[in-house]
Formats: C-alpha cells, sequence, structure tokens
C-alpha cells in the first residue's frame, strides 16, 4: 500500500516517471498494475497534448504572417497615395488595384485556419473528438 500511495503522491505532483513495483500477484498486486497503466495513459496524454500545443502555435503564427503580409502591403500603398508618391491618375489607379487585389487576398485567408485555433481539441488514438461548440461548424 506504501508503494501505490508514493506513487499517488508523486503523480499528484505531476512527476509521470517510474512504475511502483509489483510485489504481490493477488488484488494489490492488481492495483498496483492498473496504477501504473493510468500512469502510462496520463504520460501519453501529456505528450499528445504537448504536440498539440506546438502545432497551434505554428497555426496561430501562420495565421498570423497571412493576415500581416498583405496588411502591410495595403499600408504601403495607402501611405504611397496619402504622401503624394502616387502623383499621377495612372498611379493612384494602379496603388489602388494594388489594395483592392490585396484586400481580395484577405478575403480568401484560409478560415479553417482561425477557425480550428479556436475549438478545442483531444486527440487520442489518431481519432478527433471536437467539442460541441465546434461541431455546428463541421
Amino acid at each position: 500500500m506504501k508503494e501505490i500511495r508514493r506513487g499517488m503522491q508523486k503523480v499528484k505532483a505531476g512527476e509521470l516517471e517510474g512504475e511502483i513495483k509489483i510485489y504481490r500477484h493477488d488484488e494489490l498486486g492488481e492495483v498496483s498494475e492498473e496504477f501504473n497503466e493510468m500512469q502510462r495513459q496520463l504520460k501519453k496524454s501529456r505528450e499528445e497534448q504537448k504536440k498539440y500545443e506546438a502545432y497551434r502555435k505554428g497555426l496561430i503564427s501562420s495565421v498570423s504572417h497571412d493576415l500581416r503580409t498583405p496588411l502591410t502591403t495595403i499600408k504601403g500603398y495607402v501611405g504611397g497615395i496619402l504622401d503624394g508618391i502616387a502623383d499621377t491618375e495612372e498611379k493612384r489607379k494602379k496603388y489602388l488595384r494594388a489594395v483592392q487585389t490585396r484586400t481580395a487576398d484577405l478575403a480568401v485567408l484560409p478560415i479553417w485556419k482561425i477557425w480550428w485555433i479556436s475549438c478545442p481539441i483531444i486527440i487520442k488514438w489518431k481519432t478527433m473528438y471536437f467539442d460541441t461548440k465546434c461541431k455546428s461548424v463541421i
């Protein structure tokens, strides 16, 4: 029982390394083996969560880039118009067409990326289960 109790305290403290030793082949031995299996599953779940978090952060970075690039271009062209760099009607039209093109780029931004980030997801055994609030989007 002391081994099981120590194992529980370690798990409670967040330590998932090291299994408890099984000394018996009775009910306590079975409980010990089940505890070890639970600990292995918790460790696996934690690792999967870390992978998901890394993917999510990459996705956020990608969305940020997808938004910043056209916005920076739009800002530059509008600044050129306001600062008088586009000093002819032909240049102003060219700048405004560029702004229109970049605005269209924003309109086709992959919305699934933003949706994916906003949905809590549990990945387990290569099957995805989506939170109830995300089901309506699917």
